[in-house]
């Protein structure tokens, strides 16, 4: 086993906590101007990750267990390859920024809008891009929707592809994954994974 725990922490990326200011100062680089330019100036052709959609299906539960339905503009975070051939595409929301706002009012909590704009919130994404607008890139609220049934929304026009990443754009949304999904837990997590059972 110790060989394998080795092996993994190899092989397996994560952001090693002291490069964490780092990341973010790399990432604040985006902020310097504005607008800046993160989207092709036509879509890409076929199904690719960091592709926009409007009018995608998500169904959210309430704290009681109560499902709605709800549609909205979305960002397809499936690989590429994966994509064109496996039966389920991931997508994550774009909700306005004056939801956030807004649903943080009725917490009594206040959002921080400034810290989201310049990224520094591991589970939100915000676009320096006039053709993006004031939408927050929401990777806690992540769906799965059959690619064949996308497929066919898209065929009908019910939903439509409006932009595609270029390769700032691009690079940005995987950093952005990597700080949210692969990021180091918390030590005392980390040190109860290593005890013997």
């Amino acid at each position: 086993m110790r060989e394998f725990v080795d092996f993994a922490k190899q092989v397996f990326p994560s952001i090693d906590p002291y490069e964490a200011e780092n990341v973010k100062d790399a990432i604040s680089q985006f902020n310097e101007q504005k607008p800046l330019n993160l989207l092709k100036e036509s879509t890409i052709s076929g199904l690719n990750q960091g592709d926009f959609f409007t009018n995608v299906p998500f169904l959210v539960y309430n704290n009681k267990g109560e499902i709605f339905g709800a549609k909205h503009k979305a960002i397809l975070l499936s690989n590429t390859c994966d994509a064109s051939r496996k039966d389920n595409l991931i997508f994550a929301p774009l909700l306005p920024l004056g939801s956030f706002v807004k649903k943080s009012e009725i917490k009594n909590k206040t959002f921080d809008v400034n810290k989201a704009q310049k990224n520094e919130m591991y589970n939100l994404l915000y676009f320096h891009d006039q053709r993006v607008g004031d939408y927050l890139i929401d990777f806690n609220h992540i769906t799965s929707i059959n690619r064949e049934f996308f497929l066919e929304r898209l065929h009908e026009n019910k939903s439509a592809k409006s932009y595609s990443l270029n390769q700032t754009g691009y690079y940005l949304l995987l950093t952005k994954l990597t700080i949210h999904f692969m990021r180091p837990e918390d030590p005392q997590v980390q040190q109860t994974r290593t005890l013997i059972q």
